[in-house]
């Protein structure tokens, strides 16, 4: 059973010499978006968990305006297709951990890195929450920073083509909140199915124009 105390939850960052020079040229890749080290980060993560973490973690909720730029090397919301971002090689419960001791940063740090569905497919039919984020929305569901954040990472993402059945790959999972035990939860569920089949008129309508154009 995983231990769930320690600097990795706390996010405490050791004081040793060889762990900050080890983390700098994460934090400046980090700031400048290069991509080497967002392909090592996923076999680093595993093998030195206990070292990188914590410096991770605590570089994350200890300044908060500057989150945001981990959110590039922990995450993968450009990417067309299937998602596989590093923070899925991190110890599920070691990352709610780190949430619950940190709720005013982690959580909606956490929404913004894991994929929101299940597949980015719409060719693959019914789809549903990630098993990551709709344990966020259950335990944190509270939190409207937390739905934003969701909806900030709903709404980045590559596609080809028209934009309605990306769009549309949405419903279902949100129809599946409607009865959810948070009444916020529930509010959220409403606005964002309603402001989806607005996009998803529009979206329409433009793919009418263009082809209206070319005909």
């Amino acid at each position: 059973m995983m231990k769930l105390t320690g600097p990795w939850v706390k996010t405490k960052a050791p004081d040793t010499k060889p762990q900050l020079i080890m983390m700098r040229p994460i934090q400046r890749r980090a700031l400048g978006g290069e991509d080497p080290i967002k392909r090592l980060l996923p076999k680093l993560l595993p093998e030195f968990l206990e070292v990188v973490w914590p410096l991770l973690g605590h570089a994350i909720v200890s300044d908060p305006r500057n989150a945001w730029r981990f959110e590039f090397l922990l995450g993968d919301r450009l990417s067309f297709g299937a998602q596989n971002p590093a923070a899925l090689r991190l110890p599920e419960d070691m990352l709610f951990a780190w949430a619950h001791a940190h709720p005013g940063v982690a959580p909606a740090f956490l929404a913004v890195v894991f994929p929101v569905l299940v597949n980015r497919d719409p060719q693959r039919g019914t789809n549903a929450f990630h098993p990551m984020t709709k344990r966020l929305i259950d335990e944190f569901g509270d939190r409207e920073d937390v739905l934003r954040a969701i909806t900030r990472n709903m709404h980045t993402f590559g596609w080809s083509g028209s934009q309605e059945p990306y769009l549309a790959m949405y419903l279902e999972p949100f129809r599946g909140l409607a009865n959810h035990p948070i009444g916020a939860v529930r509010r959220w569920a409403a606005r964002s199915m309603a402001q989806l089949e607005k996009m998803m008129s529009a979206a329409r309508e433009q793919e009418d124009e263009q082809n209206a154009v070319w005909e």
